[in-house]
């Protein structure tokens, strides 16, 4: 039997750096709109629990020991009105940090196939500005 997706990704110390890296990237980047326009306030506490979320989220679809459980994605992405272009943002930093921390192409492609099956539980609209 092979090892889980998530060992192979490092664990949770490696994990901790890429979402560390992307969510800091995410936040900063107006392509993301990560606080919408001002309607969700980022602070240092907000940004602690979602790191922290996203790690455990990650670790549970990725075959890891820590187990999420928030919200589901519907229910924190619902009134968000998420654009595709949006989310592609915030998962092309997510790949940057995937490569930043020497996860290997093969890996990544496997990763971000199963980011995208998610893709329906966050984004709302198909464009900006709809």
């Amino acid at each position: 039997m092979s090892a889980p997706l998530w060992e192979s990704l490092g664990g949770e110390t490696q994990m901790a750096k890429v979402v560390s890296d992307f969510v800091d990237a995410a936040v900063a980047d107006p392509r993301v709109n990560y606080s919408r326009n001002g309607r969700y306030p980022i602070d240092a506490g907000s940004l602690t629990r979602t790191k922290r979320s996203a790690l455990e989220f990650f670790s549970q679809a990725m075959g890891g020991p820590l187990s999420y459980s928030g919200r589901s994605l519907q229910e924190i992405h619902g009134r968000m009105n998420i654009a595709d272009a949006e989310f592609a943002a915030f998962v092309g930093h997510f790949q940057q940090a995937l490569e930043k921390h020497g996860v290997s192409a093969e890996l990544i492609d496997t990763v971000l196939q199963a980011v995208a099956t998610v893709r329906p539980m966050i984004v709302a609209r198909a464009e900006c500005g709809e």
